[in-house]
């Protein structure tokens, strides 16, 4: 992450280890955020339409937005 801070220092960013689920840890942590990001790695077209477990949890549940984040192909 050392290479985004250097190239984005204004923007804050919390790097957390969690002894839970990571639905349930970025849903509690997106109480005290502005924006939730996670990736998706969509594999083949119809996949690629589907959200994992995580990402839906968070789409339903979480505080704040979310952007879900497709790989480059």
């Amino acid at each position: 992450m050392a290479q985004w801070r250097e190239k984005f220092p204004t923007v804050r960013l919390q790097l957390f280890t969690a002894l839970d689920s990571p639905a349930h840890a970025l849903v509690e942590k997106s109480k005290h955020a502005q924006l939730v990001v996670v990736g998706t790695r969509g594999h083949g077209p119809l996949a690629g339409a589907l959200l994992g477990s995580t990402s839906r949890a968070l789409l339903h549940h979480s505080a704040c937005p979310v952007a879900v984040i497709r790989t480059a192909s």
